[in-house]
């Protein structure tokens, strides 16, 4: 049985043991493949009808994808990969956009829907084919590009061939709007007749499409007045007219009530023209915005006569402006309204000069905002109509490489009404027969407040009046814990505070205000000071969070508190203004844009009560009702001293009232002796005026701390 087994599988094996195999190809022998490969910028360019996209090698284009492809047929089969993939913009107007790619994955295949094969048989051939950059389109600009691809291939059994480098080179115009009337502003004014509110856009592109086009319309100070959407072919050329209505809840300033025309005055326009969310593009700059400041009343070229106001020259403006971008601007304008809404000037704000900063060009930015103020010389020819004259702010930002146009863009206008009143004022009444005086602050922006420590001391009076520079307007009044020169609270001097702990026999409620002046930003603080009781005494150490701050006093009490009056037990609210000839207090309003300084006589008594009422009720009171009164008097009186000119005279001192409310306020000292002292000298020191009041029962009393407040007037 085993024998017979054996034998058949030798029988079986015996073909095999004489068989020879054929030795491996001679590559030489392998016919080389044919080789086609092709590289494409592939778009559409009408999404309005049905046709696919197609391929191209140059031309122009518009939102394009790429492909490469290669092929065999014949002979040894090729495999084929991609090294890099370089598309670079050709310009010289920034530095180029570069996309670069490495390592590309292939697929099997002839790319879907290309409409250029580089064979006139494709479907005999095998291609490997490498798409990329499938998003670039949209952020190309409108600019040559190169797209450069290194490729290689290897044959079965003959190795590698290349690297070879192919390069194509298409013009791209993606979409874009633009308006030739960014240069000017919109007029409105229905009561005079005045409906300048058309303007044109043009929306170009190499691709036509179906957008959607937003019309903005704002007023100067930034507002959204009126929305329009609608649809639109691109590209295309269009025209669009506001009719003065409002359609928005955003509108800070809403007209009266019952109507939905829009107040007359000047506005401004923003078109957005949307295809996608990849594929937009609006007139005005988002990189850039511009905030409107202050104008005030610089001066004037009185031509030598001072007094004679028919050969003055030019009318000096101080224009503040803040620029919030991440790039300075490139470009900047200031245009002159008149009442009638005509555009009557334009200045370049690089040769205007800069009082923030010295040989600044007036366009510098930063993305925290960088303020400016320029000094504008106006013919007084040009402001001679009654009315209201508007300075518009025309900028435009420095982002053109980043454009798709390479063409910077404006901001939105903005604008700021001339009449600016003078930033601190002299102001005195009377109240619970007791006659007061005060400065009022008004202008957060530009007003300066500071303490001092005098070691010798001083008249309050006299330091104002020897320490003031032409074009400026200053007050001060003293307060503080003194003994003789000796300091028994303290005092903050701009580095230190400097001064000792008040020591009493009884525990009595003190308080300590701090305040920091950071370039036109201002804050304060007001904390009770820390006791502690040593022996039988009662020792008052200033708080460490009050010591961070420049500038502060110790004082004897807080009067209101988060607009809330304070009472005081522990001295007694009858006790008749604590018992002194005088007393001096500051105090803030509860949105920072007003602070006084008060000093108050004692003729008759106050009590604590009647201080914490005066805040909280007379003083708000007498800005809404007397103020008016007040300044009519008051800026009639510096009329007949020459002082200022009729014409000056309502825009340093307006006769509206002012709301306020008192958020704090603090009692510093005064005792036997207080003044307070309020000086304005002009330009050049051609006038002056002086105010001031001294309270005292006894002889003038030199004193180490005081309060000022000052700012540049003209």
């Amino acid at each position: 049985m085993n024998s017979v087994c054996l034998t058949f599988c030798l029988l079986l094996l015996s073909p095999f043991a004489t068989k020879t195999f054929s030795q491996p190809p001679d590559p030489s022998q392998i016919p080389e493949p044919q080789i086609a490969y092709a590289l494409h910028a592939t778009w559409d360019s009408d999404l309005t009808d049905n046709n696919p996209s197609v391929c191209t090698t140059s031309g122009t284009v518009a939102i394009p994808s790429f492909h490469f492809y290669a092929g065999w047929k014949d002979g040894a089969p090729a495999f084929f990969s991609v090294d890099w993939v370089l598309i670079e913009e050709l310009t010289n107007e920034h530095q180029p956009q570069v996309w670069y790619f490495e390592n590309l994955q292939g697929s099997s295949g002839f790319p879907y829907g290309c409409t250029m094969p580089p064979v006139s048989d494709p479907e005999n051939w095998n291609w490997t084919t490498f798409s990329f950059a499938p998003m670039i389109g949209f952020a190309m600009h409108n600019t040559a590009y190169r797209v450069t691809v290194q490729w290689r291939y290897g044959v079965y059994m003959k190795g590698q061939r290349g690297p070879f480098q192919t390069s194509i080179t298409i013009n791209v115009q993606n979409m874009v709007v633009t308006s030739p009337d960014v240069g000017r502003v919109l007029r409105w004014d229905p009561e005079k007749d005045i409906a300048d509110t058309s303007f044109s856009y043009n929306i170009e592109c190499a691709q036509r499409k179906q957008v959607q086009v937003t019309v903005r319309i704002y007023d100067m100070n930034r507002n959204l007045v009126y929305e329009l959407t609608e649809q639109k072919i691109c590209p295309g050329s269009y025209s669009f007219t506001w009719d003065g209505t409002v359609n928005t809840s955003y509108y800070e300033y809403p007209p009266e009530e019952g109507s939905n025309i829009a107040p007359s005055g000047l506005y401004t326009f923003d078109v957005e023209v949307v295809a996608n969310p990849y594929d937009r593009d609006a007139v005005r700059s988002q990189a850039l915005t511009v905030v409107p400041g202050p104008v005030e009343y610089f001066g004037y070229d009185d031509g030598g006569t001072p007094e004679d106001e028919s050969d003055d020259n030019y009318l000096y403006y101080l224009r503040w402006y803040a620029l919030y971008s991440g790039r300075d601007a490139s470009y900047g304008e200031i245009w002159l309204y008149d009442p009638e809404l005509e555009r009557v000037k334009i200045w370049l704000v690089p040769v205007l000069q800069c009082v923030v900063h010295e040989g600044c060009d007036g366009l510098t930015a930063n993305p925290n905002g960088e303020i400016h103020g320029v000094i504008i010389p106006v013919p007084v020819s040009l402001m001679e109509k009654a009315g209201t004259y508007r300075f518009v702010l025309h900028f435009y930002d420095d982002y053109a490489d980043s454009y798709k146009n390479h063409q910077v863009k404006a901001a939105l206008e903005v604008n700021q009404q001339v009449n600016r009143p003078l930033p601190i004022v002299w102001i005195s009444g009377s109240y619970a027969n007791t006659t007061w005086y005060g400065i009022w602050c008004r202008d957060p922006s530009t007003v300066r407040r500071l303490t001092h420590y005098e070691p010798r001391g001083t008249l309050v009076i006299n330091w104002v009046h020897n320490n003031i520079s032409s074009a400026e307007v200053k007050g001060a009044c003293n307060g503080g814990f003194f003994t003789g020169l000796t300091l028994v609270g303290h005092v903050g001097i701009g580095t230190r505070w400097v001064g000792n702990d008040i020591s009493t026999s009884s525990q009595l409620d003190r308080y300590a205000f701090g305040m920091r002046d950071r370039g036109r930003s201002f804050s304060f603080n007001i904390l009770p000071i820390d006791i502690s009781q040593q022996g039988n005494n009662y020792v008052y150490s200033l708080p460490s969070n009050i010591r961070q701050y420049p500038y502060g006093l110790s004082g004897i009490g807080l009067l209101v508190d988060n607009g809330q009056g304070r009472g005081r037990p522990n001295e007694g609210n009858n006790s008749p203004f604590l018992g002194r000839t005088s007393r001096t207090a500051i105090a803030w309003s509860n949105d920072r844009m007003h602070f006084f300084l008060i000093v108050a006589t004692n003729n008759q008594g106050w009590t604590w009560d009647n201080t914490v009422n005066f805040f909280t009720q007379e003083l708000p009171r007498w800005m809404r009702e007397n103020l008016p009164i007040w300044m009519q008097t008051f800026r009639q009186q510096l009329i007949n001293d020459r002082v200022i000119t009729q014409r000056e005279a309502p825009v340093f001192f307006p006769d509206h009232p002012v709301n306020i409310q008192i958020s704090y306020a603090i009692m510093l000292d005064g005792g036997g002796s207080s003044q307070i002292a309020w000086e304005w000298r002009r330009r050049n020191g051609r006038r002056a005026v002086r105010f001031h009041q001294e309270i005292r029962d006894g002889q003038p009393r030199q004193v180490p701390t005081f309060v000022e407040v000052n700012a540049n007037a003209p």
